[in-house]
């Protein structure tokens, strides 16, 4: 999206772009909660080619353009006012401004209310939990998520996600990573997913911007709906499919409890065949990828030099340029999966910026194949653009720590941890003022909170 600032007071202000197939009106919140932006928030749609939407007429009479200077629209995302054309001559009527953003029109139950701006993040590998959403399987964004999944999913993998998810004696992620990677890489996409499809639906969180790690990139672009549910799960079948049929020698990563620069002075004195640099987490956390030799051998160089480390529980090899022939052989299969404009704003930590189009978001989704993960820089750049609270949408605290070691001043929150409960998930959002309603109206899975 376009974010506008004012020199005085560093608040949005209305701001149009047209950049790489990027055409965006609205408040600069990217909400259509200004002035000017008609009764209801605009619509973003997918213009796959020249614009049919017809723009309001001229308010004075002017010449027509120069026939060598028309050019038909670009392909790319576009927002609709959504009104007609017979009222487009018609002023917008006055939209009242809200002190942030509102959680839902008032016509649909909810109450405008101040609160931090927010960023969702959908984590990777280590947020599993066996049975984490047991406690939250009947609530409908939860079992409509997961049976969307297992539907597309079928019996190409070894274990359903949602048994995974609602079973607490289900096998924890040691056992799956040796006989059912897919499964447990299935159950971190749906798990996040699904929590996410529960703060947004049950207790009305409009995130400000979309962030994932690693495998959480593709829940991060299903929650915003770039494609759906059931389609994210495809592509992962995809990726599984692309990996067998480019196989590359066993690998996986390694964590060190170092800096980003000294872990790339210690990979460059090793000079081991295959090691890349994965994840940039914080200032004294990395991420390494490559073989299982190379790694073990550069665990042992690194434990000389009084330096922790620890394997994490993976046995594909990502975010390794090796892996370059596996990622555009995914992206040719997963080319039948429909891609949609994303309904929140998604940051790039491959990119540093936000998608602007198409050809970026299905880059994203191979992406985490073959290029490092900047999960610092990501903070960073947020945090600058007024971020105040993270929201881990796993079943555990993986990533807050990296958030909290960037700019202590951040807040973060896991509100659907493992084994919570509505009145949990409630407790830990009113903690952190995203939340200013009573748990009690949470009770019946079918109401909507009112505040």
């Amino acid at each position: 999206m376009a974010y506008g600032r004012t020199a005085d007071a560093g608040r949005p202000r209305p701001a149009r772009v047209r950049s790489a197939g990027l055409c965006a009106t609205g408040s600069g919140d990217g909400r259509g909660a200004g002035r000017g932006c008609g009764a209801g928030p605009a619509r973003l749609s997918w213009n796959p080619g020249p614009s049919s939407i017809p723009d309001p007429p001229p308010t004075a009479p002017s010449p027509p353009p120069h026939p060598d200077r028309a050019r038909p629209a670009r392909p790319g995302f576009r927002h609709e006012r959504g009104r007609s054309a017979s009222r487009a001559a018609q002023p917008l009527p006055r939209v009242p401004r809200v002190a942030s953003w509102c959680q839902r029109p008032p016509s649909q139950g909810r109450v405008s209310v101040s609160v931090p701006r927010t960023a969702i993040v959908m984590p990777g590998v280590g947020s599993y939990v066996p049975g984490a959403l047991r406690r939250l399987q009947d609530r409908p964004a939860v079992r409509d998520t997961l049976d969307e999944v297992d539907d597309a999913v079928g019996d190409r993998a070894t274990l359903p996600a949602s048994r995974l998810l609602v079973d607490p004696h289900a096998p924890d992620a040691h056992e799956l990573m040796d006989r059912h990677e897919l499964a447990l890489h299935l159950a971190i996409y749906a798990g996040a997913l699904a929590a996410f499809r529960l703060l947004e639906g049950d207790f009305g969180i409009r995130p400000d911007v979309l962030l994932g790690h690693s495998l959480g990139e593709m829940a991060a672009l299903a929650g915003a709906g770039v494609f759906t549910a059931g389609d994210g799960a495809r592509l992962y079948l995809a990726r599984a499919a692309a990996c067998t049929l480019h196989t590359s020698d066993p690998g996986g990563l390694l964590t060190l409890r170092l800096a980003p620069g000294h872990t790339l002075e210690l990979l460059c004195s090793a000079q081991l065949p295959g090691l890349d640099l994965a994840c940039d987490n914080s200032a004294k956390h990395t991420v390494v990828s490559g073989p299982d030799e190379s790694l073990a051998t550069f665990a042992a160089l690194a434990e000389r030099r009084a330096v922790a480390s620890k394997p994490l529980t993976v046995r594909t090899l990502f975010h390794n340029r090796l892996r370059e022939s596996a990622a555009t052989e995914w992206r040719r299969l997963g080319g039948d999966v429909g891609f949609r404009a994303p309904r929140y704003p998604v940051y790039s930590p491959l990119l540093g910026r936000d998608y602007a189009d198409e050809r970026e978001l299905r880059d994203g989704v191979v992406g985490q194949l073959r290029h490092p993960v900047r999960y610092r820089n990501a903070v960073t750049t947020l945090r600058e653009r007024g971020i105040e609270v993270f929201v881990e949408t796993g079943a555990r605290d993986v990533l807050g720590a990296f958030a909290r070691a960037a700019d202590p001043r951040v807040r973060t929150a896991v509100p659907v941890a493992a084994g919570a409960d509505v009145a949990g998930v409630a407790g830990t959002l009113r903690a952190c003022g995203l939340l200013p309603l009573d748990p009690a109206a949470l009770a019946d899975p079918s109401g909507v909170p009112t505040g």
